[in-house]
């Protein structure tokens, strides 16, 4: 991705047409949430976004703000749970950051509805980031999404989770977002962040030894099994490892 520019012009193909969404206008209280989510989304070089709170009641997230999108495209997801077929409902579930440079060839997506109403406003790639408080409390996740996808080579997901961070810090020991002010948004969101000057600005990642292999930049594993026996000898030295 180079000098991506948030708001860039979606592909080419049908797409929603800018609507009135309430959650982008003022007057709704979301305006703090609404400043750090531009400043993520300028971070990532990304075009929207949303922020979402996870409902433990209901054990799912509902959108407290968004960025780009039209209603049509938020009643979608508007609650999302685990079962979704999105970025965020993975983070949900493994409390990790999700990266998909592609969603048309990314497994959560291919054959479901929601990559369809993805695609129908332009989505192409997204990036989940959970927003973790006190004692390890998921307070929601924090999405960026773009119009053009990219190989994973060419993102760092760093600089949008330092924004994600620094929220999650100003809601520490917070019982609701009505208690994040504005003052907390202008700290977040202008707080420096790591400006893309080339291709590509990588964290560094030393390389790890793991089951007889060295775990590079790229820490994918896969493999595939024709049977039990193979399955077996082909976990082992990991099984090796972890209890070593």
């Amino acid at each position: 991705m180079q000098n991506r520019q948030p708001g860039s012009e979606a592909r080419s193909g049908k797409t929603f047409q800018d609507g009135n969404n309430p959650l982008t206008r003022a007057g709704r209280g979301d305006e703090p949430m609404q400043e750090v989510l531009i400043s993520a989304i300028g971070a990532a070089q990304a075009d929207l976004g949303t922020v979402q709170r996870y409902d433990s009641a209901e054990d799912c997230l509902r959108i407290v703000a968004s960025c780009g999108f039209p209603d049509e495209a938020l009643n979608v997801f508007r609650i999302v749970r685990r079962d979704t077929n999105s970025t965020c409902a993975a983070t949900l579930r493994k409390r990790m950051r999700t990266v998909v440079g592609n969603i048309a060839a990314s497994y959560l997506f291919v054959g479901t509805s929601e990559l369809v109403a993805l695609q129908e406003v332009g989505v192409a790639a997204a990036h989940s980031a959970p927003i973790i408080v006190d004692k390890g409390r998921l307070w929601g996740v924090l999405t960026v999404h773009f119009r053009q996808p990219w190989e994973d080579a060419e993102y760092d997901p760093a600089p949008m989770e330092r924004v994600a961070v620094r929220f999650a810090e100003r809601l520490k020991d917070r019982t609701s977002e009505q208690t994040f002010s504005d003052r907390d948004a202008s700290r977040i969101a202008h707080s420096p962040v790591p400006t893309k000057t080339g291709p590509v600005m990588r964290s560094s990642a030393a390389p790890i030894p793991f089951a007889g292999s060295m775990l590079r930049e790229h820490r994918h594993v896969c493999a595939f099994f024709c049977s039990a026996d193979d399955e077996y000898n082909t976990l082992l030295p990991f099984v090796c490892d972890g209890l070593n």
